[in-house]
């Protein structure tokens, strides 16, 4: 019975370092494929959609979405959040944004919501979530106190790329959307996400 538990409990670390490698390698690899392929940098991850990137940047987020749906954590709160976050995975890379230099339609309309829900449930999952620990048990170790600060800074990083984003979206003397810097922000964000995921796996600063 106790190697039954061990190998779940690996196998749900498992599922954490999985989500973020996969976060961190999405914005990289897909700089990689478009850069050898002569596109250079996209103006956003979105519209790697467009690109021969295409494939990475779909086949992540289903994967993403698809391992948030198995996910299961301490709480109904946890299960939920999960279900955003796939279910906005899923919205954002099913429902695309429109062709760089479109206007925007219902469907990227749907595509920019999921995304921002996405990130923001990201966020509260650095926040909120990750950061809780049993207090009855005693469980807040000094390890624990430095996962928790490295889980707010990536809730807060992820919350202030979400916001330098939206003003750069909203401010045409910036480019708009169509700027490089709207991808680098992405990808800080993204890296911020899977970085908080890994810990969360107990790839380091494990007890």
């Amino acid at each position: 019975m106790k190697t039954i538990y061990t190998n779940h409990i690996y196998s749900y670390l498992s599922l954490r370092k999985s989500v973020g490698i996969i976060a961190i390698l999405l914005p990289f690899v897909i700089l990689i494929i478009t850069t050898i392929s002569g596109e250079g940098i996209p103006s956003s991850i979105s519209y790697s959609y467009y690109s021969t990137a295409r494939d990475v940047f779909v086949g992540s987020l289903c994967a993403i979405a698809l391992l948030m749906f198995f996910y299961t954590g301490y709480s109904k709160i946890d299960n939920w959040a999960g279900n955003i976050v796939g279910l906005s995975s899923l919205g954002t890379v099913w429902l695309p944004t429109t062709p760089e230099g479109n206007e925007i339609d219902l469907v990227a309309g749907v595509h920019y919501i999921s995304a921002l829900l996405l990130f923001l449930t990201l966020s509260f999952f650095c926040l909120f979530l990750f950061t809780k620990s049993d207090l009855e048990k005693d469980l807040r170790t000094a390890n624990k106190r430095i996962r928790n600060k490295i889980y707010i800074a990536c809730g807060v990083i992820i919350l202030l790329c979400l916001a330098m984003e939206i003003y750069i979206f909203s401010n045409e003397k910036l480019g708009g959307e169509g700027t490089v810097l709207a991808y680098i922000l992405q990808t800080v964000s993204t890296v911020a996400f899977g970085f908080s995921w890994l810990v969360k796996g107990n790839f380091i600063l494990k007890d």
